[in-house]
């Protein structure tokens, strides 16, 4: 099936809110420390990557805001070198980057 535009970003808001709605509570020590609360973040993550790896150039242009290849290379980082991951840069997308790209998600303009 395939999917509109609009259904890639509504997965990207989707998969922020969940992020931003598990890390809600956690120091960083407590985050690291409960595993199913890192591994949903990191597979929303990974959602995020791939939802946004779908948006053409000519969208990526006109909301410059966004860094594309940054969420983008997230995303292929985890999927491909999960081995390496650093648990602090993750904390440091959940808390900060999420919230962030949520905001310029929710602005994106399709047409």
């Amino acid at each position: 099936m395939e999917r509109t535009l609009l259904q890639f970003k509504d997965d990207i808001i989707g998969a922020c809110d969940k992020i931003i709605d598990y890390i809600r509570g956690h120091t960083f020590d407590s985050f690291v420390k409960d595993t199913k609360v890192y591994e949903a973040i990191l597979m929303n993550l990974i959602i995020i990557g791939e939802a946004s790896s779908h948006f053409p150039n000519e969208i990526r242009e006109r909301n410059s805001g966004i860094r594309w290849t940054s969420v983008v290379g997230m995303r292929n980082f985890l999927a491909h070198e999960y081995f390496e991951i650093d648990p602090k840069k993750i904390w440091t997308a959940a808390t900060r980057h999420v919230p962030e790209l949520k905001k310029q998600i929710e602005e994106l303009w399709l047409k």
